[in-house]
């Protein structure tokens, strides 16, 4: 794998192709001051801060939930956008289902029932207001 900045380079890309693909417009902000690495436009723009999910231990991996300022906040960010290299799986974590963790952990497994495992590509999560969602609840027609 490429160095820690590169890397970083790469999954973002991977982030914006995905997501175009699936026809969900990206907006990327000037510089990289802000907390969050794109904007999308779904129900409203959504703050989306991409991560590669590394650190693996046999079907688990992490992903920092954190920038170089501190632990996100629901100011911050909206979404968590976690890619598994390993095994090419996106997870779409509402920042509401893990601010104010430090780490969010990802268990891909065949029979994973890890707490995060309900947002493995769920990019509809971008298009729908968080109210047709609720806390924790995935609509069957969000799974990709």
């Amino acid at each position: 794998m490429p160095p820690r900045k590169p890397l970083g380079e790469a999954i973002e890309a991977a982030f914006l192709a995905k997501a175009t693909m699936l026809g969900i417009p990206v907006l990327k902000p000037w510089g990289d001051s802000r907390p969050y690495d794109f904007a999308v436009e779904g129900w409203r723009l959504w703050k989306v801060q991409v991560k590669c999910a590394t650190s693996h231990r046999g079907t688990r991996c992490d992903a920092r939930a954190a920038g170089s300022g501190g632990l996100y906040t629901l100011d911050d960010i909206d979404f968590l956008a976690a890619y598994v290299v390993r095994e090419n799986l996106w997870y779409i974590v509402p920042a509401d289902a893990f601010v104010p963790r430090a780490t969010v952990h990802f268990n891909y497994g065949p029979k994973s029932q890890g707490m995060f495992e309900i947002y493995r590509e769920t990019w509809c999560l971008l298009a729908c207001a968080p109210r047709a969602r609720g806390k924790g609840d995935i609509p069957k027609r969000c799974r990709l």
